[in-house]
């Protein structure tokens, strides 16, 4: 249930670790981890987070998935 609306947000985006992403992919053509952690963990590695603030209130909105 909405809160309320928040004018002038300070937006951040925060996206997931290439270097790990790129890890992983060596990890997994060298046979070090199966497919199945590898896939999990590129999930994570690729995930991106979108917060809003709005001023004297805080974190008012969050939007965690996938850059698609």
């Amino acid at each position: 249930m909405p809160a309320g609306t928040f004018e002038n947000c300070y937006k951040t985006v925060t996206t997931g670790s290439p270097e790990l992403a790129d890890s992983l992919e060596v990890w997994y053509e060298r046979g070090e981890i199966s497919r199945d952690i590898y896939q999990s963990q590129m999930k994570a590695a690729r995930t991106v987070i979108v917060r809003w603030f709005a001023s004297g209130v805080g974190l008012v909105k969050e939007q965690i998935g996938s850059p698609d």
